[in-house]
């Protein structure tokens, strides 16, 4: 016997909202399985790319902004060691 539902994506979040926390960090992390990046091929030599290079790959990026600020920070910082 087979039961079919059709819900809209509104309606299924609704519905997750309303889980207890500890069955939302359970879904969350068989979401978080399901969404695992797949092992991309490297330009030369096709081999799959390690973990770390996965890593740094996927991770996030400084905007030029924050790329400033972080060079004043670390000259200020050099400073503070010389003294």
């Amino acid at each position: 016997m087979e039961l079919s539902i059709n819900l809209e994506y509104e309606q299924i979040l609704q519905l997750v909202k309303g889980l207890p926390y500890s069955q939302k960090r359970k879904l969350t992390r068989e979401i978080e399985k399901d969404l695992k990046p797949r092992k991309r091929k490297q330009a030369s030599g096709g081999e799959s790319l390690n973990e770390l290079q996965q890593l740094l790959l996927n991770g996030p990026l400084m905007s030029d902004e924050q790329y400033n600020e972080f060079n004043v920070l670390r000259k200020d910082f050099a400073k503070w060691i010389e003294k």
